[in-house]
């Protein structure tokens, strides 16, 4: 005992809100690569850059979520922004829902494919990718 408290009682709530933690991220965040993204090859030998250039493969490999209430994206933290924030990653996260806004317009204008899906179309494409990931592929 330290100062009152059960070392073993301290150490497991410190693992169980880590763990949570983590649950939540991956809740939260993983999916946006995978919902409806493409995947490409790495460039070859003695490519520097992808063919497709930054701007396309960001809209093709990432995805922006909304969330059905305000409060809902305020405790989500912006994380439902994944794709506004591959754009501007030094912008503070409570400019994502104005700049997803300008971001949807532009890539209509500019033929870009924004994906800002629903949370439920998050996790069926979650699912289906897992499911993908776990049968056999021919090499």
């Amino acid at each position: 005992i330290i100062a009152g408290h059960n070392v073993w009682m301290v150490a497991g709530i410190y693992l169980l809100t880590q763990m949570c933690t983590s649950l939540l991220v991956v809740f939260l965040l993983l999916g946006t690569h995978w919902a409806g993204a493409t995947f490409y090859q790495a460039p070859q030998d003695g490519e520097k850059r992808m063919a497709h250039g930054w701007y396309h493969h960001n809209f093709t490999t990432a995805c922006d979520w909304h969330t059905p209430r305000r409060w809902l994206e305020t405790f989500t933290g912006g994380l439902n922004y994944h794709l506004t924030h591959h754009l501007f990653p030094g912008w503070h996260h409570r400019h994502y829902p104005a700049l997803a806004r300008i971001v949807a317009r532009l890539a209509q204008e500019h033929g870009l494919p924004y994906r800002c899906i629903s949370y439920r179309e998050l996790r069926a494409a979650q699912r289906i990718f897992l499911v993908q990931m776990g049968n056999p592929h021919d090499a």
